[in-house]
């Protein structure tokens, strides 16, 4: 998503990924969606619906809004 012109990254995905040490598929199957639409998630490209968000922020550990802020 875009937000005065600059692509809005949620890095902080990622950075909780690593720090479980998964894979974007992994990630991708346990909250059941496709590898592509979790990488388009961590890139910036499309933000997740909320159902998708509370299963991320459930998968690690932590608030909705860790995942974005």
């Amino acid at each position: 998503m875009k937000y005065g012109g600059e692509q809005m990254e949620l890095n902080k995905l990622k950075e909780l990924r690593l720090k479980e040490n998964m894979t974007q598929k992994e990630i991708a199957e346990i909250i059941g969606i496709t590898q592509r639409g979790y990488q388009n998630y961590e890139r910036g490209r499309r933000i997740p619906p909320l159902i998708t968000a509370v299963k991320l922020s459930n998968l690690f550990m932590c608030s909705i809004e860790t995942i974005f802020f």
